[in-house]
């Protein structure tokens, strides 16, 4: 009886160390695929880093001789505008500015000249019924020269004439 106490154990044993075998076998097949796929994440990894890398450096080189490009073209776009301006000062229509440029000149100067007493008067602190009534006088003063600075003229009529 021993015997086939022993036998039976043996046979069982060598079924499981098969069984271990087998599923040893099995392990290492998915450890080695799981390397190699964690070999290709990581190639793949560094060549998007590397690509990052290689445009935040080669990019802002670029970027910079284009808004230089993009500066100088707007400052010759710009002198050539104000020499066109300088020559057509005033247009010839009926609906084109018709006030005199030196008038409106003038009003500007006048303007940032109240402009600036009143805003000494208003960083005083302690306003008396003197200061706020310079104070009224002058803000109308800066009203009116400031109409009278941004007066382009008066238009031809454009009101309606009704059916024709």
């Amino acid at each position: 009886m021993i015997n086939t106490l022993e036998t039976k154990r043996i046979k069982h044993l060598n079924k499981t160390d098969t069984n271990v075998k087998t599923f040893m076998r099995k392990q290492d097949k998915k450890a080695r695929r799981a390397k190699i796929l964690l070999i290709v994440f990581k190639f793949i990894a560094l060549t998007i880093i590397l690509f990052f890398v290689i445009n935040t450096i080669l990019r802002p080189i670029a970027f910079n001789n284009k808004i230089e490009q993009q500066i100088n073209q707007n400052k010759q776009t710009e002198q050539t505008n104000q020499n066109e301006q300088t020559d057509n000062k005033k247009q010839s229509g009926r609906n084109e500015k018709h006030s005199n440029e030196k008038q409106q000149q003038a009003a500007k100067e006048k303007y940032e000249k109240f402009k600036k007493e009143y805003d000494k008067l208003k960083n005083e602190t302690p306003r008396t019924k003197e200061i706020r009534k310079r104070m009224r006088r002058i803000e109308n003063q800066m009203k009116h020269w400031r109409r009278k600075m941004n007066f382009t003229g008066e238009n031809h009529s454009q009101k309606g004439k009704g059916f024709k």
